[in-house]
């Protein structure tokens, strides 16, 4: 009997799915949207999120002591199921001497893995409408009057609040308007409070950038990286990474939105980030394969995998909305 991939001795897709677990893993440990969410467990079909604002800040004791209670705030995330399925015929298992099943199954591993990418950036595309939900405070994610700390803040950004974001073109920022824009507006989040009315992005923060365009990818990941920018002016964001921050940018063309940069601030393991993903169940596998009422009936395999899972929004004041202009 020659040797190959003759029906009884070739690899059956047990062997060809082997592999997509150790991809997915590799997979999610390059998630862009881990870097600006909090995971959390779930175990019903919605879970409610009381909300508490910030705890007081010290003052003089003068006349006592005085009880400041904290404020309490609901957020609501419904969890949903969703499901990936690949059909493999035992005709094509039989044939495939190049390995394309596998390379087909390590695909949907990294599709698997980058749908916590899709469900992020659909929810931060629609954070400007509201169609999708309202942040915890009741307003639009990015909104130009959050009221919890009494006055009205903003975190969708015009030349107004970082003037850098009035460029020669929209459409192709220069890596120096970039450098100027990301400065400009790391500066302006830092001084966003909470419902204390105290700054609530202070210190060295990690800062993730999403871009819409290829552009705009070139300008700012120049703007992030080089030290010196055009007619060897010394890139701002030096100082900023001197002390400790952190700078990624990341390209999603999903997000269709024209000329707008959104910004995320924070560290997630530490608390407080601008989405929460929520997880009922990690993501499952199925597979009906060799000896299956599927082969017999069909003459095929069939692999499926399944996650239960919700994404909504965190804390606005870590996130904003740049519009270039």
């Amino acid at each position: 009997m020659p040797e190959g991939n003759h029906y009884g001795s070739q690899l059956d897709s047990r062997d060809i799915i082997a592999g997509f677990f150790p991809k997915l893993q590799t997979t999610m440990e390059d998630l862009w949207s881990a870097r600006i969410s909090i995971e959390v467990p779930s175990n019903r079909e919605a879970e409610e999120y009381t909300w508490l604002g910030q705890v007081p800040v010290m003052r003089e004791w003068v006349g006592g002591r005085h009880e400041e209670v904290l404020n309490l705030y609901t957020l609501t995330i419904r969890n949903h199921v969703y499901e990936a399925t690949l059909p493999i015929s035992v005709e094509d298992l039989r044939r495939d001497k190049t390995g394309m099943l596998r390379t087909r199954v390590a695909e949907l591993a990294v599709r698997t893995g980058t749908h916590w990418n899709t469900l992020a950036a659909n929810l931060i595309g629609a954070g400007e409408a509201g169609t999708v939900g309202l942040a915890y405070d009741g307003q639009f994610f990015y909104d130009t009057d959050h009221n919890e700390s009494g006055t009205s803040q903003s975190n969708d950004l015009t030349a107004t609040e970082v003037p850098s974001a009035n460029v020669v073109d929209a459409n192709a920022p220069t890596a120096s308007e970039a450098a100027n824009i990301i400065v400009e507006t790391v500066s302006y989040m830092m001084s966003l409070t909470d419902d204390r009315g105290e700054p609530i992005n202070q210190g060295p923060q990690a800062v993730v950038i999403l871009v819409t365009k290829a552009a705009h990818l070139a300008a700012f990941n120049s703007a992030t990286l080089l030290n010196v920018l055009t007619g060897s002016t010394d890139n701002p964001i030096r100082g900023l990474r001197e002390k400790g921050w952190t700078f990624e940018v990341q390209y999603s063309p999903r997000i269709t939105a024209a000329n707008k940069v959104y910004f995320n601030i924070g560290n997630p393991e530490l608390g407080g980030a601008p989405l929460i993903r929520q997880i009922e169940t990690e993501v499952e596998t199925q597979l009906e394969g060799a000896g299956s009422h599927e082969e017999m009936r069909n003459n095929r395999h069939v692999f499926g995998v399944k996650a239960v899972r919700g994404i909504g929004y965190g804390m606005w004041q870590r996130a904003a909305l740049v519009t270039l202009s």
